[in-house]
C-alpha cells in the first residue's frame, strides 16, 4: 500500500463539514491520500443547520440489500487502498469492514466519540460491538480524554486524538469590541434536546437577569423538541426583550457568524460526546462556561483560565461563573485572548497531519 497516491474509502453517515475539510487536506500531504466518501445516513434533519452539503461522493439509498449491493459495487469500482469508518455500529460499516478483510485492505476508525451514557447492559453491548469491530483495525482516532480511556482499554493498536475540526481562520479573524459592554451577551447554540439541557442555560440566565436585568442578554440558536417549553419559560418570566433567537442562516459556514453576536458560550448539558461549538466559540474569542461532561470543554477549557467548568444542574455555580464576566470585564478580555491562543493550536492542518500519519505508517 505504498504509492504516490492512495485512495481512501470513507464510510460515514453524513457529509459533515467538520469531516470534509480534514479529509480533503489529506490530498495535500505526501503520499497524497484521495478520499472517496460514502454516505449512509439521513441528512434531512441537518438541512436547516448545514444547508446544501457539498461533498461529492456516493449516497446509499433503499433497503439493506440494495445498500450492501451498492457498497460492493463501489468497492470494486474504486479499489481502495485504505478503509476508514466513523461509525462502527452500522451494518454498512460492518459490511465494508468485511470487504476490507477479504481484500487485504487495512481499515481504520477515525473521529470516534466517547460512549454515550447508558445502562450497564447498554454499555456492555456497545463495548462488545466496538471490541469486535476494532479487533483487526490498524488504528483508531478518538475525540477527548474519556474516549481515550474507554477505547484504550479495548483496543491494543495505535490511538490518536482526532477531534471534529474545520478551517478556523475566518472565525479567528473576528474582531471583538474591546472594553466594557453595554450588555454582556450569553449564547446557547445547538439542538434543543434533553441531553443538552438548554433549559439549564435559560434558567441560569433568568437568575442572572434578576440581578443585572438590562446589563445581560442571551442569544439562542437551535431547534428541537424543547423549543416550545423554552419559549413559554422566556415569556412567563418576562425575558422576551432580553433573549434573541437566531436560526436564519443560509448554510453551515454562514452559521459561524453567530459567534459575532455574543460574548460567552453556555454549554451545560447532561452530557455531550463532543461539541464543536466549544472550539468555534473559543476561536471567535468567546470564553466558555460548560459542564464537565461536555467532552470538548473537558479537553479545551481550563477552569478559571479561559472559562469555567461546572457540574450539570449546579445553577448556583453556573450563575456565579456568568456573573464573573458581567462584573469583571477585564476577565472577559483575558479569557478571550487565552481562548484564541488555544484555538490556534487546534487547527485543521494539525488534525489532518495526525490522521495522515496514522493511516500511512501502520
Amino acid at each position: 500500500m505504498r504509492h504516490n497516491t492512495l485512495k481512501l474509502l470513507l464510510l460515514t453517515p453524513l457529509p459533515s463539514p467538520f469531516l470534509k475539510e480534514p479529509y480533503l487536506k489529506l490530498a495535500e500531504l505526501a503520499p497524497k491520500v484521495v478520499t472517496v466518501p460514502v454516505f449512509h445516513g439521513d441528512a434531512s434533519h441537518r438541512e436547516t443547520t448545514w444547508g446544501e452539503m457539498q461533498w461529492p461522493g456516493y449516497w446509499l439509498e433503499g433497503k439493506k440489500k440494495n445498500r450492501l449491493k451498492k457498497i460492493k459495487e463501489i468497492w470494486e469500482a474504486e479499489a481502495p487502498d485504505i478503509l476508514v469508518v466513523s461509525s462502527y455500529r452500522s451494518y454498512e460499516a460492518n459490511y465494508a469492514r468485511k470487504l476490507a478483510l477479504q481484500s487485504g485492505v487495512q481499515y481504520y476508525m477515525a473521529f470516534v466519540e466517547a460512549f454515550r451514557p447508558s445502562t450497564l447492559m447498554g454499555k456492555f453491548v456497545r463495548r462488545l460491538l466496538f471490541k469486535r469491530f476494532a479487533s483487526k483495525a490498524s488504528g483508531l482516532g478518538v475525540m477527548g480524554r474519556r474516549a481515550q480511556q474507554e477505547y484504550g482499554g479495548l483496543f491494543g493498536g495505535p490511538i490518536i486524538e482526532c477531534p471534529y475540526i474545520f478551517d478556523l481562520g475566518k472565525i479567528l479573524s473576528f474582531q471583538r469590541p474591546a472594553g466594557p459592554r453595554e450588555a454582556t451577551t450569553f449564547l446557547y447554540s445547538g439542538r434543543l434536546a434533553p441531553f443538552r439541557d438548554p433549559m439549564a442555560a435559560v434558567r441560569a440566565f433568568h437568575k442572572l437577569h434578576e440581578i443585572h436585568q438590562s446589563k445581560v442578554k442571551m442569544v439562542i440558536s437551535g431547534c428541537g423538541e424543547l423549543e416550545n417549553e423554552i419559549k413559554e419559560f422566556i415569556s412567563s418570566n418576562k425575558l422576551t426583550d432580553s433573549v434573541v433567537w437566531m436560526n436564519d442562516f443560509k448554510d453551515w459556514y454562514d452559521l459561524r457568524n453567530l459567534y459575532k453576536n455574543a460574548d460567552v458560550l453556555l454549554t451545560i448539558g447532561v452530557y455531550n460526546t463532543w461539541s464543536l461549538t466549544v472550539i468555534e466559540a473559543m476561536a471567535s474569542g468567546m470564553p466558555v462556561i460548560a459542564s464537565h461532561t461536555t467532552e470538548a470543554a473537558s479537553a479545551q477549557v481550563i477552569h478559571d483560565y479561559n472559562g469555567f467548568l461546572v457540574q450539570h444542574g449546579d445553577i448556583e455555580a453556573t450563575v456565579e461563573a456568568m456573573n464573573n464576566y458581567v462584573e469583571k470585564p477585564n476577565l472577559l478580555e483575558l479569557h478571550s485572548e487565552r481562548c484564541r491562543s488555544i484555538a490556534r493550536s487546534s487547527s485543521c492542518d494539525v488534525v489532518a497531519k495526525r490522521l495522515h500519519k496514522l493511516i500511512t505508517t501502520n
